[in-house]
């Protein structure tokens, strides 16, 4: 477990329902699970249908495990590569060692993908996940393995390749959810001197409304959450959202971006907790 992130990628709500914050943390581990599976056959020059992804698993209750398997039933010692030399695909995924990560990781790539596409992640023979998968997400789990001081942004470091461009491509997300569903009575977008947007009545009838990481744990666990939830408190001039996480909305990027109206949803059912 990492202080201030959700690693837990089956977490069930109250109603034993799978909660609907998580399903970003599980993206997360069925994109390293394709990540892992690029980065074997890239190393030893095979083709990646050698190599299965096996479904993610709970392990412990608070904690996801990425499983990969040779697709030969007597095993070839692919998967077995990636423990054997762990430390060189720890350069090759994250320090851009292998061309397929050093794409990925490019200026370029950032800009151009939010999460995934064609030149990275998506391919005919992954369709079934392709609304899963989000390189973003697999390389941050990836490094929350392999870097005890990642947090993820938690806190407050975007420095990043797979964070750059968050807080951007968050407050436009929040934009399009007030102007996709609000417009006849829309919030007041503003964002703290942090970075972190968010959505907020003027009337002050309606809990703001604060754009979250997938991983993020929370605004009390959470320091740069934290630390705009108590501006905004001054913002908005109401410091009762300090007081109770139940006075607020938050709402993460991963469904943001492909779930508008569930995210709509979800938040009218926040609003009235």
């Amino acid at each position: 477990a990492v202080d201030g992130l959700v690693l837990e990628p089956f977490h069930c709500n109250e109603a034993g329902k799978l909660d609907f914050r998580t399903q970003g943390v599980r993206a997360a581990y069925y994109t390293l699970s394709f990540l892992i599976q690029r980065a074997i056959a890239s190393r030893l020059d095979v083709d990646p249908t050698e190599i299965d992804v096996v479904e993610v698993l709970s392990k412990s209750g608070r904690l996801g495990e990425v499983c990969l398997a040779d697709e030969k039933i007597n095993g070839s010692g692919f998967v077995a590569d990636f423990y054997n030399h762990f430390d060189e695909y720890i350069n090759r995924i994250l320090k851009g060692d292998d061309a397929y990560f050093k794409q990925m990781l490019s200026d370029e790539h950032i800009q151009d993908c939010d999460s995934s596409c064609y030149k990275c992640l998506k391919t005919y023979r992954n369709m079934p996940y392709h609304g899963l998968l989000d390189w973003r997400l697999g390389i941050a789990l990836f490094r929350v393995m392999v870097d005890s001081s990642y947090k993820a942004g938690a806190d407050g470091k975007f420095d990043y390749p797979e964070l750059k461009g968050w807080k951007e491509m968050a407050k436009d997300r929040l934009v399009a959810l007030n102007e996709g569903f609000y417009n006849t009575r829309p919030f007041s977008l503003e964002i703290t001197s942090n970075g972190i947007p968010f959505l907020y009545d003027p009337s002050g009838d309606r809990k703001p409304i604060f754009a979250s990481h997938p991983m993020w744990s929370g605004v009390k666990n959470t320091q740069v959450l934290a630390d705009a939830l108590f501006e905004a408190s001054m913002i908005i001039g109401d410091d009762s959202i300090l007081n109770d996480e139940k006075n607020v909305v938050v709402i993460d990027t991963f469904n943001l971006l492909r779930r508008t109206s569930n995210c709509y949803e979800y938040v009218q059912n926040k609003q009235q907790e």
